[in-house]
């Protein structure tokens, strides 16, 4: 078995472990999903001309919409270059990054619980014959990236926008919780031999079967944070990380141009923090519904009518839904990569070795 080259820790050979999740549990989220969806739907169009949401969709600028796809194709592009960033060990080409990522995302958008993330580790570990709780390590502090600079943006518009109550609080509270991950991982990533030999002391307690089985994912962990301890290589996530930051920004701004909206940089930077904060959280298929109800809200606070906002809304969820639905269900088909295989993939809840 492989060593960890710095903690001398066991590398995980690849894993599976085919524990099903209730299928009561399955159609319940399904259930909730749609409630959801249906719930938003109707609190969005509540009020509004239907018949003027057409029109004002009908009358976009073709080139601004076409622009926006661009970029919507380009933060997919970044993101696949920052994931291989976070690859200490075997990093993968581009063309896999970016293959496995959209299979992932696309997959993210249609079923409950963020369960396309497990793919993605479960593809790209089988792929490069590494351990899956390593892999799920590198989305971890990819997801922590993005909320670091969710956090930014927030402090960006705190002297400049009041915010409402229905988005104060949850930004508080996204605030501390990033700020509380921050600080946790860094100390993890900086001193993570102290804290895998505490780790190691621990886990004595614990029958010496399951000793070895938590101490290498413990291990597989550690090693996803190696890259934050790369000063070089942080700067680079870091870039990355600006720079997917700003392409979601200006497809928002975009978006509003192609509408006729005039609007400045505050509100497609508002919009993003929203809808970064408001997506993360798993509900309907394609956040059909939820999407467009939060992006209503988050333009009624720069005084944009309802309707107007409705059809900014639908525009936008087409120009950032469509392109990685295409990417997702294409790599799919070429990877051949059947309905069955993925409901018995992302059913995992824990990883195993297997010797």
């Amino acid at each position: 078995m492989k060593k960890n080259d710095t903690l001398g820790i066991p590398v995980l050979s690849p894993e599976t472990l085919p524990i099903k999740q209730s299928p009561k549990l399955e159609y319940w989220q399904i259930l909730v999903g749609l409630a959801l969806s249906i719930g938003s739907i109707y609190l969005a169009i509540q009020g509004v001309n239907l018949s003027q949401v057409l029109s004002a969709i009908s009358g976009a600028i073709p080139v601004y919409i076409g622009l926006a796809v661009v970029v919507s194709f380009a933060t997919l592009a970044a993101k696949a270059a920052r994931w291989r960033l976070l690859f200490n060990q075997q990093a993968p080409t581009f063309q896999r990054s970016f293959a496995i990522q959209n299979i992932g995302i696309f997959l993210n958008s249609i079923v409950p619980a963020r369960l396309g993330d497990f793919l993605r580790a479960y593809l790209m570990g089988e792929e490069n014959n590494q351990s899956k709780v390593y892999v799920l390590g590198t989305i971890v502090v990819e997801k922590i990236f993005d909320m670091f600079f969710i956090v930014i943006s927030i402090v960006l518009l705190l002297p400049q926008v009041v915010f409402p109550n229905w988005v104060s609080k949850p930004s508080e509270l996204t605030a501390i919780f990033v700020v509380i991950i921050l600080i946790i991982g860094s100390l993890v990533a900086w001193k993570r031999e102290v804290v895998f030999h505490l780790m190691e002391r621990w886990s004595k307690v614990l029958p010496h079967h399951w000793q070895g089985w938590i101490l290498r994912q413990a291990g597989n962990l550690l090693s996803s944070l190696e890259c934050v301890r790369n000063t070089r290589q942080l700067i680079n996530i870091l870039v990355w990380s600006f720079l997917i930051w700003a392409l979601g920004f200006g497809t928002n701004l975009l978006v509003f141009w192609a509408m006729g909206l005039t609007l400045s940089f505050l509100p497609a930077i508002f919009l993003l923090i929203v809808l970064q904060v408001g997506v993360a959280v798993p509900s309907s298929p394609g956040r059909i519904g939820v999407f467009h109800y939060l992006t209503v809200l988050a333009l009624s606070v720069f005084s944009i009518e309802k309707g107007p906002a409705l059809s900014y809304g639908i525009v936008l969820h087409l120009v950032v839904f469509v392109p990685l639905t295409l990417l997702g269900a294409y790599y799919i088909w070429e990877e051949k990569i059947s309905w069955s295989r993925i409901m018995r993939t992302i059913r995992l809840v824990k990883l195993r070795e297997k010797n």
